[in-house]
């Protein structure tokens, strides 16, 4: 009798943690997606960017048809504003006005687009960001693979002695510098798996998160083909540590929506397995 009782508790608690995690991750997609309809917040409001390097400048050809508005990286007959990088400053210049955009959050232009810039690995980005944008307006939802609570999984943290510096290469062509911290070890459907562990922290012996980029048996017909990406919450990467991987909560590269960002590639071969959990790839793919 109390065999039965102790396994009609067991089941219980199994049934229990299952809800909490399908609620846990009902709330973190709906709040994803919340966010990528915000026209302000969205990552989808991007309509332009550009990588700038020092001493080099880009342009806006003009104000007038801001819904069209695109960087060029040659003077135009026509000079609405212009960006310079000085190694420091972003230096924008609208005809007798200059000023820093790296001190300024946001820098609004006709049609409520937004300019920002920001300095990355020693090149200057800026991001032509608008709250309209087709995409943003035509966002519905992401489309994901049902909750599969057997896509929660324990894996072991095994670190490096010492991280060691990486360069991912990127959807753009560009080099994008991380740390490969370890490996993290795992079962899925009784087959053994191990996933690389990076950080892209300037510090990484401090870091508390886990990027995992992957792919698996799906990818491509029925995930994202370049991959998908999964972090994982860690308090100490200096030593050996059991870490939750939940691949519901699996996402796809930006660049699976917009070709304006710039992506890791996944460095590794796929696993050997078929992970359906997380975000599948977008419909227009």
């Amino acid at each position: 009798m109390m065999r039965w009782f102790c396994l009609f508790l067991l089941l219980a608690g199994s049934s229990s943690a299952e809800t909490f995690d399908k609620k846990a991750w009902q709330q973190w997609r709906s709040e994803k997606e919340e966010k990528t309809s915000d026209g302000e917040r969205s990552f989808l409001n991007l309509q332009d960017a550009a990588w700038v390097k020092p001493r080099k400048k880009v342009w806006l050809s003009s104000l007038d048809a801001s819904q069209d508005l695109k960087f060029l990286h040659s003077l135009p007959d026509a000079v609405g504003l212009s960006i310079f990088f000085d190694g420091e400053r972003a230096l924008l210049s609208q005809g007798a006005t200059t000023f820093n955009l790296l001190d300024k959050k946001k820098w609004m232009i006709p049609g409520d687009l937004r300019l920002k810039a920001i300095i990355y690995q020693g090149d200057l980005r800026v991001y032509l960001r608008n709250p309209k944008a087709k995409k943003v307006l035509a966002f519905k939802r992401f489309e994901f693979f049902d909750f599969n609570p057997i896509a929660v999984v324990a894996g072991t943290f095994k670190p490096r002695r010492k991280p060691k510096a990486h360069v991912f290469s990127t959807s753009t062509g560009r080099d994008s510098k991380a740390w490969l911290l370890g490996t993290v070890q795992f079962q899925f459907k009784g087959k053994a798996l191990s996933v690389k562990a990076y950080t892209f922290e300037d510090e990484p012996e401090t870091s508390d998160y886990l990027f995992l980029p992957f792919l698996d048996q799906t990818s491509r017909s029925e995930s994202y083909g370049a991959g998908r990406y999964l972090d994982a919450d860690i308090k100490d990467v200096s030593k050996q540590t059991a870490v939750t991987l939940d691949f519901n909560r699996a996402y796809n590269p930006l660049c699976a929506r917009s070709k304006f960002y710039s992506c890791p590639r996944v460095p590794d071969k796929p696993f050997s397995v078929a992970i359906r959990a997380g975000e599948k790839k977008p419909l227009d793919h």
